[in-house]
């Protein structure tokens, strides 16, 4: 692994985690929460990753002067399939969640997403496929907090979705 890897894990790692406080933090200001956590939903939970990881993208675009849709799609879906199989698959045994793995999980979501990243990036691919994928993430992304699908992982535990959340 290199420093470089690392010194991304670490910062993206921060940044996802300070974002689940952000939009209270904010008084609950709309800009701020398309970006980070409004609720306890699984769905809110992935911004975490993917809003620090749009942000390394970018910067690692610049730094390394090429775009590779494939690494981007694949680490993303890494990162949801992590979060999501596991989050889902530990509660079929303990039937409720328990925090201290889901933070956890975060971090190992944020780790395979970037392990798959740096291995396929210099592997340039921008195939249809790869750009659908990442089209697809990039809209549920933008919009999943306002314009949400009514189903388990958009829903808030203690009822609603998005920005309509009972308190």
């Amino acid at each position: 692994m290199t420093k470089y890897f690392i010194k991304t894990f670490i910062i993206i790692s921060i940044i996802g985690t300070l974002l689940h406080f952000t939009y209270e933090w904010s008084n609950h200001n709309f800009l701020i929460g398309l970006i980070s956590t409004v609720n306890e939903s699984p769905w809110e939970h992935l911004k975490l990753g993917f809003t620090p990881l749009f942000i390394f993208y970018i910067y690692d675009y610049f730094k390394i002067k090429k775009i590779n849709i494939k690494s981007i799609s694949l680490s993303l879906l890494v990162f949801i399939i992590t979060i999501i199989g596991i989050f889902y698959g530990y509660q079929l045994f303990t039937h409720k969640s328990i925090v201290i793995i889901d933070i956890l999980l975060y971090y190992l979501g944020i780790f395979l997403s970037l392990l798959t990243y740096f291995k396929l990036r210099n592997n340039i691919n921008n195939n249809i496929f790869y750009i659908l994928i990442f089209i697809i993430i990039l809209y549920l992304y933008i919009t999943g907090t306002i314009n949400h699908l009514d189903n388990f992982i958009f829903e808030n535990p203690s009822g609603g979705y998005g920005f309509n959340i009972k308190e």
